[in-house]
This record gives C-alpha cells, structure tokens and sequence, in this order.
C-alpha cells in the first residue's frame, strides 16, 4: 500500500490501522522529511512492528543526518548498517559516489533504550536487513 507519511492523517486513514511493516527508500532531501517520516514511522507502526528504511549517507544528501535525532525524538529504538553489498548498487548511477544507509526501527518497551529486539521476528528481519547490507 502506498502511503503519503508527509500527510500523517491523510495516511492514517488510508492504513486504517497501524502496520506491522514498513519499507521505504531515498525519502528525506531535507530535515523537515525527516522529521515527518520519524513521526509517521511512530505513528503507522504497530506496537509489535518495524520499519525498515534506506537512505543516502548524510555526506551524500542534506536531510538524513537529521533522521537519528528525529527518530530519538520520537522515541523510536533503531541500528544502522552501511550498505555496502555492491549486489545491491549493481546498475544504479548513484552507486559510484553515494554510500547508502539501512535502518532498522521499532518502538521502545519503555523499558531500556539499548533494549535487545522485542521477538524473534525482529531478530529475524534485523539478521535480514543486516545482512543484505554487507558483503
């Protein structure tokens, strides 16, 4: 399902509920869009749920090097990976100068902000994510 996160309620009634996945790529050029999408990940993942987002590293695109704070204001738990798998760049013009970024996200227990992953499937698509990511 495609959603507009930069019109939160606009998305909210598209999803009806809230999701237990969200994937998205290349989607901050500035630091308004990460604050949008922090707060449409919060907002639209369901309690038990993830997000997994790809972006340009800060060095290549103005904007995501906003993304972890807007994810810490949100009170998001999240890892970053460099992607650096060239299986994944093969063919895409960016890929000789831009370096790439998966996130992996989901909410806080509210317990303990380095808490571990709250399941398996979690643990299982981190593994996933992490390793897609490198070589």
């Amino acid at each position: 399902r495609f959603l507009d996160w930069t019109d939160i309620e606009a998305a909210q009634e598209r999803a009806k509920e809230p999701v237990d996945l969200v994937v998205a790529s290349d989607v901050v050029c500035q630091v308004d869009d990460a604050y949008a999408l922090a707060g449409a990940i919060e907002r639209l993942v369901a309690t038990n749920g993830a997000a997994v987002i790809v972006l340009p590293a800060p060095k290549n695109r103005f904007g995501t090097e906003a993304f972890p704070p807007a994810l810490d204001s949100q009170g998001l738990v999240w890892r970053r990976h460099d992607i650096c798998a060239a299986h994944l760049t093969t063919g895409l013009d960016e890929a000789d100068y831009f370096t790439w970024q998966a996130y992996f996200i989901w909410k806080s227990s509210g317990t303990d902000e380095t808490q571990d992953f709250p399941s398996e499937w979690h643990r299982s698509l981190h593994k996933a994510v992490e390793a897609v990511s490198s070589e």
